[in-house]
Order: C-alpha cells, then sequence, then structure tokens
C-alpha cells in the first residue's frame, strides 16, 4: 500500500511513474481495520494515522466505519465507542511531525436512523474531526435517495463550518446539484467510474455548470 501512494506522490523517485498528486489535488487515504482485529479494537486506525499520515503529500485520512464485510466494525458507531475512536485518531495527527497536519474525515454508513445520526453529529463536534463522508459501504444508483435523507438529517445537527462529502448514487450534474442543495459541501464519485470512464468528474462538473446557468 505504501508503495502504492509513494508512486503518487510528487517526489517520487520512479521517474518511469508519473505523480497524481500536484498542488490542486488532494490525496486521501481511507483507513479501516482488519477483520481478525478485536470489535471494539481502534488499535488499527491509530496506527494507520501514524502510518500513513506521516507521508508529506497525504492530504486527508478517511476514518472509515461504513464497511459491511468488517465484522462488528459499524459498532463504532455507536456513540462511546465513536468518541473514543475520534478522539484517539485526532490526538495521533496532532502528534504527527509534519506541517500542515492532513485533515480527518469520518465516513459513516448509510443506514443510521435519526437518533444514531444525531450521535454521529455530536461526536463530530466534540472531537475536532475536519468533516464526514455521508455515506459509504454500499454504492450504486439506488442509494442516492437514501443518501440525500441521511445528509439532510446530518447537516441539521452539524454546524456549516464542517463539511459534509456527499457520496452515494451520484451519476450526474443534476444529482450533484441535489446533494448540494441537501447541504454538502462536496461530492465523492465510486460507481459512476465504472460506468462511464475517466471522464466521469469532468462531465458531471460541466452537467452541474449546465444546471446552474439554467437557474441563474
Amino acid at each position: 500500500m505504501l508503495a502504492r501512494l509513494r508512486s503518487r506522490l510528487r517526489d517520487s523517485t520512479d521517474a518511469e511513474i508519473a505523480p497524481a498528486s500536484g498542488p490542486r489535488q488532494v490525496l486521501a487515504v481511507n483507513l479501516g481495520k482488519n477483520k481478525s482485529s478485536p470489535p471494539d479494537s481502534i488499535a488499527d486506525y491509530l496506527a494507520g494515522v501514524r502510518r500513513f499520515g506521516a507521508q508529506p503529500n497525504v492530504s486527508v485520512l478517511v476514518i472509515n466505519v461504513s464497511s459491511p464485510n468488517t465484522p462488528g466494525l459499524r459498532g463504532l458507531q455507536n456513540r462511546g465507542m465513536l468518541e473514543e475512536l475520534l478522539d484517539g485518531v485526532c490526538k495521533e495527527r496532532d502528534a504527527l511531525p509534519r506541517s500542515p497536519l492532513p485533515k480527518i474525515v469520518l465516513k459513516i454508513a448509510p443506514d443510521l436512523d435519526e437518533l444514531a445520526i444525531q450521535d454521529v453529529a455530536e461526536a463530530v463536534r466534540e472531537s475536532g474531526v475536519d468533516g464526514v463522508i455521508e455515506i459509504g459501504g454500499l454504492s450504486g444508483p439506488p442509494l442516492l435517495p437514501l443518501s440525500l435523507k441521511a445528509l439532510k438529517a446530518l447537516r441539521a445537527h452539524l454546524p456549516s463550518d464542517i463539511p459534509i462529502i456527499g457520496c452515494g448514487g451520484i451519476s450526474s450534474g443534476a444529482d450533484a446539484l441535489e446533494f448540494a442543495r441537501a447541504g454538502a459541501s462536496s461530492i465523492q464519485l465510486y460507481t459512476a467510474f465504472g460506468y462511464t470512464g475517466v471522464g466521469t468528474a469532468r462531465r458531471i462538473k460541466d452537467e452541474l455548470s449546465d444546471e446552474l446557468q439554467r437557474l441563474a
């Protein structure tokens, strides 16, 4: 993993590998936990922050508690365990020997109820986490209505200076605009790349621009 990460860095020593990280790019590293780790352990996240956060061109560390494939992982979204996790990763990040420090972003599951979303928002506000990705764990167009509903609920419980990255079922400029109206600060794409390729981001950006011009 570190070898692949280094190949993306501008100061890579391998001249044959074109760097993918520049002044206007954001390199985010997704951190999860091992399936073999105890369900209530946060040690894997802390080790990930120390290891990957020390890489100079890593802009964001994503604390992923949304994956359905790791037994017990989503239990870390419970209020007490989430507060312990976020407090721990923020302290590890703050101790990194680099400047500027990477941002910490929390990625949460798509099926949280209103009370659970309130608990997540409270933990985020108290921890110093820099943002939230709503949502992870699932993907594809059928997820879009669920994503928007959860996004609106989360936005209602977070101050405007904590960004929310909308994710789930976004495949067009119209979708991106709908997420912005629901309170997203930016969006994340995944499944759409598999259908329309590397030009997806540019296409959605152009479609969003067209949508905004029509509304002007």
